[in-house]
């Protein structure tokens, strides 16, 4: 499931190109906060309030906590560095003085699509899946349910474009009362003899309609939209990955010793590199091996059929990267 979408979310701190420098970088994020709050200081001042809307002074009142934890989170990473752990936590706190802390929060909507991953075949009886949708909340929801494209570059970015000419969806919008569950039916009505496996997302998302109307005397509320991200794959008889991996070093200005490793899939089914380990020798015969979990990054990624995934390797800096011999151990899952 992909992360909620929050209305009245705290503003982040701008970025700003690397070279430029970083006491600019400051008065920039700073200048926009300071902007943000007189422009909320004004509207107050002047009467603007607003409660359906969810504008005033209780939600004002948490949105500077808000942004100020933003802010000095952009700081200190601009200043110092910060692991990206470290300042997801900040932004995940600041989120959470808005959502339990800023006023009310809408009732969350209980409800799930299953399975999240299906296979079909080209044609026959397999052509054709079911999916249930619930709703194990205590509201109606609205629902609807989109076919995509799934391609893949190097660096694990997907590009999803509509493919409902290929696909028949029913219902494609839902209407779910409260405990209610709705059988999806999505049948392939493409090629029916593909040489090779075809990838496709699919999107389940909740529409932002209110069956009820808005309580004006409520202060901020937060509204969570969900989406489902699950994956459908076509898959004709007799397909099978072809996995292989290059590598070439890197050179930068950093300093670093690190590796460019490219693996590729030339077969004609996706495979999920999981439990990869790699084993780097050179000629004098010493060998350094790098387990699952020192892949972060590449260990469990999903390559289609024809794509590729780049991951850079940091090794020990009198390493001699550009001798070495790699070879690469997983167990692929479907």
């Amino acid at each position: 499931m992909t992360a909620p979408r929050i209305t009245h979310a705290p503003v982040s701190t701008t970025t700003a190109p690397e070279d430029e420098p970083v006491a600019a970088r400051e008065s920039g994020s700073v200048a926009v906060v300071v902007g943000v709050h007189v422009a909320c200081l004004l509207s107050l001042w002047l009467f603007w309030e607003n409660p359906e809307a969810n504008i005033n002074r209780n939600w004002w009142g948490h949105y500077v906590v808000a942004t100020l934890i933003l802010l000095v989170v952009g700081v200190i990473d601009d200043v110092r560095g910060m692991r990206p752990k470290v300042k997801l936590c900040g932004q995940i706190l600041a989120a959470m003085v808005m959502l339990f802390v800023g006023g009310t929060v809408a009732d969350l909507p209980a409800f799930s699509f299953v399975p999240i991953s299906q296979d079909f075949s080209p044609s026959g009886a397999g052509a054709t899946r079911n999916f249930k949708l619930s709703n194990d909340g205590a509201d109606q929801i609205a629902v609807k349910i989109g076919i995509y494209t799934r391609v893949a570059d190097e660096a694990g970015v997907e590009k999803n474009e509509s493919a409902e000419s290929q696909f028949t969806v029913f219902p494609s919008r839902v209407v779910l009362k409260p405990h209610s569950v709705q059988v999806v039916k999505i049948r392939w009505i493409g090629t029916p003899t593909p040489a090779a496996e075809l990838c496709y997302r699919v999107f389940v998302e909740q529409l932002p309609v209110q069956f009820q109307a808005p309580d004006e005397k409520a202060g901020a509320k937060i509204i969570m939209l969900f989406r489902y991200l699950g994956t459908i794959y076509i898959v004709p008889p007799h397909v099978a990955p072809a996995i292989s991996m290059a590598s070439s070093p890197v050179s930068d200005t950093t300093g670093e010793n690190r590796l460019k490793l490219t693996f590729s899939n030339s077969g004609t089914a996706h495979a999920i590199l999981n439990k990869l380990a790699l084993t780097l020798s050179t000629d004098g015969g010493g060998t350094v091996s790098i387990p699952p979990e020192k892949l972060d990054g590449i260990n469990g990624e999903n390559i289609l059929p024809g794509g590729k995934r780049s991951y850079l390797l940091n090794l020990e800096k009198d390493y001699p990267a550009d001798k070495a011999t790699i070879a690469f151990t997983f167990e692929p899952l479907r």
